[in-house]
């Protein structure tokens, strides 16, 4: 939506079999990589552009981005909760106000779940998130480097340009 790419109508793909994928192609055209915004989008859009409350109904978005996201990137041991396969899973804190009503919780993991939701998560069995916090990496000191980075680049940039004007 972002680069006004337009969208297209998944039905026909889903009908005729295409392992049909949601995925983020990254902070270029989208700004961020947040998946779960993409479930939530990718369901208003068909919505929106087929004139259908039903359209990807039930779990159908969440499955699009676990199973069928891990079958199209040849990742056979994840994308559901199956024995053998590898422990990935995000434990939700479901008591915000924007979680109810209650009536359908596959519905409200699509339309009303945050990533800030996220208290729990696990990858391959190993916690790597607690409470909310990240015991893998060090936050602050990432998105630290991050802005220098950026604003770094900008800069040298900005210099090309006056050069180039001058």
């Amino acid at each position: 939506m972002k680069l006004a790419m337009g969208g297209t109508d998944l039905r026909p793909l889903l009908a005729a079999g295409v392992n049909v994928a949601l995925g983020t192609d990254g902070p270029g055209s989208n700004n961020d990589m947040d998946m779960k915004e993409v479930v939530r989008m990718a369901t208003l859009l068909q919505k929106f552009h087929n004139s259908d409350a039903e359209a990807l109904a039930g779990d159908l978005p969440l499955r699009m981005a676990t199973a069928n996201g891990a079958r199209a990137m040849g990742f056979s041991d994840s994308g559901s909760i199956e024995v053998g396969k590898s422990a990935d899973i995000a434990l939700f804190n479901m008591d915000s106000p924007h979680w109810y009503p209650k009536h359908n919780l596959i519905a409200n993991l699509v339309h009303c779940a945050k990533n800030g939701d996220i208290r729990h998560l696990l990858i391959a069995g190993q916690p790597v998130m607690k409470d909310g916090k990240i015991l893998t990496l060090d936050e602050e000191r990432i998105t630290y480097e991050a802005d220098w980075r950026a604003r770094a680049m900008v800069q040298k940039n900005m210099q090309i340009v006056r050069e180039y004007k001058a």
